[in-house]
């Protein structure tokens, strides 16, 4: 009668535990009764009174062990909980690891491109004579130069880029539409800044479909929304080959779905082969503090 209150006190709910309690205090005293009608020598002579007495102590005795079988369990909780705050440690420090490496590649790895296209020109304009073209663009790339080792200096601390710091998304998209190797066209609303999580998700997947756009569409044209309310929505829509989200690989996407979704935010690609691509972001404003 009492085995099955120690085996189903952690699985059952309180209902079922109060029927299983009920049985084996009435099934105890109902054995208890049986067995002391049946004893030879009684120690009262009325064996119900001896019944009584012991069915009285069983409630007692089942809520002890009922107690016992508890605390092992309540331990056994908070062993589970550790174990999943250990795990969430893990996974949170897994994360800001993946987070950098796409600051790293969103970021500097566009501005480095952006240059490389620029000493390019800056070769060909030497080439043909044009000196104070190339001289132009040598002294943008001193420029650009220090931009990237400003960002690199702020990423390896942790931080997100200066402009983006100091004067919100709009004018970091700016800053990176002007570096661009596509022709990048800018629309966006004036909007109160959001939440600093929602900031660089958005900044960031922004980057990574640029750079996606200049190093693999071979379009001519980016084009780049970005909408603060009733939420925050970007778009960033090129003119290029377009491509079959099936047959390539979706680490890059997987990586913006998983920085916005960090954000409480949404990533929805359309494209197909000849008809350019379309990245959509959605944040609600209200998603995090």
């Amino acid at each position: 009668m009492l085995i099955p209150l120690p085996v189903g006190f952690p699985y059952v709910s309180r209902g079922w535990l109060a029927v299983l309690m009920v049985n084996a205090i009435v099934g105890s005293a109902s054995l208890a009764a049986l067995s002391e009608w049946r004893r030879v020598a009684n120690v009262n002579e009325n064996w119900v009174v001896n019944a009584v007495v012991i069915g009285s102590a069983l409630p007692a005795t089942y809520l002890i062990v009922i107690f016992r079988c508890a605390t092992p369990t309540a331990a056994s909780g908070t062993s589970r909980t550790s174990c999943v705050s250990r795990a969430r440690v893990v996974e949170v420090a897994d994360a800001a690891g993946r987070s950098l490496e796409r600051d790293l590649h969103d970021g500097a790895q566009q501005r480095l491109l952006a240059m490389s296209v620029t000493m390019e020109r800056a070769r060909k304009e030497m080439s043909a004579g044009r000196t104070e073209s190339a001289e132009a663009l040598l002294k943008q790339l001193s420029h650009d130069n220090l931009d990237v080792l400003a960002e690199l200096r702020e990423l390896a601390r942790g931080v997100y880029p200066p402009l983006l710091t100091e004067r919100g998304p709009v004018a970091a998209i700016q800053s990176a539409a002007r570096r661009s190797v596509v022709p990048v066209t800018l629309d966006a609303d004036s909007f109160p800044r959001p939440a600093q999580q929602i900031e660089v998700a958005a900044y960031f997947c922004i980057m990574e479909a640029l750079t996606n756009a200049a190093k693999h569409s071979g379009a001519s044209d980016v084009h780049i929304t970005v909408k603060g309310r009733p939420r925050l929505v970007f778009t960033v829509s090129d003119n290029g080959r377009g491509f079959d989200p099936g047959s390539v690989s979706t680490g890059g996407l997987l990586g913006m779905e998983a920085r916005a979704a960090a954000a409480g935010g949404t990533i929805v690609l359309d494209t197909a082969p000849g008809r350019g691509t379309s990245l959509t972001g959605t944040f609600p404003l209200d998603a995090v503090g």
